[in-house]
């Protein structure tokens, strides 16, 4: 039980801003010493927008702006891609773990140390 609780220790340790950079690094950095060459997120993620319109509607009124239209696409993507994709993995494993050993069977994998010949409680 003590490495399913290390476990769950590292991995709420991976999941930081820090450890996310320094993984994408490291693996941005092995795929270049392979030739591999590596796109960048932003560009990868972005698509073609069509043309913002006002609506017909509104030809008699002065428009100043639009909604939900983003200035800052490059940070806006690597966060989607942080969030989508390396944290709810990251989530997912710390989920299974919590649901495989929950607390009834933390006792139950106790009560098995019996039966192990180099615990202190064999028989």
């Amino acid at each position: 039980m003590d490495l399913v609780d290390l476990t769950r220790k590292e991995l709420t340790e991976l999941r930081s801003d820090a450890s996310y950079s320094l993984l994408y690094n490291k693996a941005k950095t092995h795929a270049l010493g392979l030739g591999i060459t590596v796109e960048e997120e932003q560009e990868r993620n972005t698509r073609l927008r069509r043309k913002l319109q006002p609506s017909k509607k509104l030809e008699e009124y002065y428009v100043m702006s639009t909604t939900g239209k983003c200035e800052s696409m490059k940070s806006l993507k690597v966060k989607n891609f942080k969030t989508e994709v390396f944290y709810c993995c990251i989530d997912r494993f710390l989920q299974q773990l919590n649901e495989t050993f929950s607390e009834k069977s933390k006792d139950l994998f106790k009560l098995f140390e019996i039966f192990d010949a180099s615990s202190n409680n064999f028989f």
